[in-house]
Order: structure tokens, then sequence, then C-alpha cells
């Protein structure tokens, strides 16, 4: 099981923006791949499956490196992962790859939150993950929490403090026409888009379609929210094909956040 893509912490002084890459196939070859040694690791096919995991923590840094002028000064982020799904959770260890590649990073906050995560004894305490040795004598961090309630009602309460990022995976704020799940009904997510245009949060969201990511921008639109990108495909992808299940007229199959596009604030009407 790949925990951190990102075998060794960049030292200061080593940091590489992912813009440089281009993409998978150069942060590939050169960049160690960490893996569990006790499993068979194949060149072709391990790099490709990591991928479906990675993308998540690739995703918010390549967002936060288009959006977060100051990013490489910062030695602590706090993101909020809104409407979190037990895919997302599971795949939590993998955010460590944020501490492997920004060197200056010392303190790595992450607060899962969403209707559709497992309920939990002790879900509203702070949970310390287990990080690499290099990362512990360096004196990095990773802690995450959970919520499971709504994001416009997490707001309200005392918990809360606003991120460096809000990440929406796979929101499906419309009823998805692919046929996957996560998607909780338009209604539920309409205060929770509302919020993070109103609060001026620096929000990243991605999707499985472009035909999802364009009705999701008319929406944004009709607030009007600041688009910082609009929605494209995204480079750090998942590299492994999906199929789609019910009758969709542009795939026939695709990836996991495949696009993505980043907001903050509202324009002014």
């Amino acid at each position: 099981m790949v925990r951190s893509i990102v075998s060794t912490p960049r030292e200061t002084g080593q940091y590489q923006s992912l813009e440089t890459y281009g993409g998978w196939e150069k942060f590939l070859q050169e960049v160690p791949l960490d893996h569990d040694k006790s499993v068979v690791f194949d060149e072709e096919i391990t790099p490709v499956m990591a991928t479906d995991s990675s993308t998540f923590s690739m995703t918010i840094l390549a967002a936060l490196e288009f959006a977060m002028p100051d990013l490489l000064e910062k030695e602590e982020l706090l993101l909020h992962i809104v409407g979190a799904t037990v895919r997302e959770h599971s795949r939590g260890a993998i955010f460590e790859d944020l501490l492997h590649l920004l060197p200056g990073l010392k303190r790595l906050k992450v607060i899962f939150g969403g209707l559709e995560l497992p309920v939990r004894v002790g879900a509203g305490n702070t949970n310390n993950v287990p990080i690499c040795a290099s990362c512990t004598t360096r004196g990095r961090t990773y802690t995450f929490s959970e919520f499971t309630s709504t994001y416009h009602d997490y707001v309200q309460t005392s918990a809360y403090r606003q991120p460096d990022l809000a990440v929406l995976f796979h929101t499906g704020r419309r009823l998805l026409s692919v046929g996957f799940g996560g998607g909780l009904l338009q209604g539920t997510w309409a205060p929770t888009t509302r919020h993070l245009v109103d609060s001026g949060t620096l929000t990243l969201c991605t999707s499985f379609t472009a035909h999802e990511a364009a009705r999701d921008a008319e929406e944004l639109d009709s607030l009007p929210a600041k688009f910082l990108l609009r929605p494209e495909m995204n480079k750090w992808r998942g590299l492994v094909p999906i199929p789609v299940q019910l009758n969709a007229h542009e795939h026939s199959f695709c990836f996991i956040n495949q696009f993505w596009y980043i907001f903050k604030g509202g324009e002014k009407k």
C-alpha cells in the first residue's frame, strides 16, 4: 500500500514546483516512489495504480502552488475536506506528500467532514497520523479530525477556523448523470457553497466529467463566485480509468479528479 508517493522529504533549497514536471509522466520518472516492500512492485503498473490515491494530495498541492503566493513561507497548513466520503478518508495518509514536497511545512492539519463519513466515537478529537521517521526527526506533525454534519452547520460551531484551503472532491452538488456515489442533493450544498464564497475561503473543487464541472461553474457564476481557475483538465488526475455505468454522452470512462477549478470570494455585482 502506498502511503506517500514521495519517498524522501525535500530539504530546504530542494523545492521543485509541480508545474516544472508538467504532469505525472515526468514526475514518476524523476521522483522515487515509496511503497510497501512486501508487495510486488511492477515498474509499469504500480506507479499508475498509485496515482489513484496520490491524485488527492498532488491536486491539493497544485492548487496551493497556483493560488497561494506565500506557500513556501508557511509552516502550518489547515485543510478542510468538505463533503468527504470513505474514498478520501481512507486515503488520508497520502497527504503526508505535502510534508515531503514542501520543505518549510512543519504542521499539517486536515479536517474531514461530511454526512457520508462513518460515525465514530470521538470523531471530533484531534488524531496524530503516524508519519515517516525523517519527518518526525525534523519535528513535523500531521493531525486530523472529523465532523459528520453539513459544512454550513460545522462553520457555526466553536471548532471552526477558516482553512487555508477548502477542498471539495467530486462533490456532486448536482445529481450526477454518470452514476457515481457521494453526491448529495443540490439543496444540501447551496448554503455551503454560499458560505465558501461569502467568507472568501480559497476553495478547490474537482469533478469526474467536463459536463459536471460546467454545471457547477454555472451555479458558481450565478452567485457570482470569483474564479481563480475555471474548469479544465487536471494534470494530476488519477490515471486508472473508471467505466461510466450509465448513459453518459461524454465518455465511456473517466478518472478520479479529472477536472478541477479554484475560486475565492465573489465578484462585485
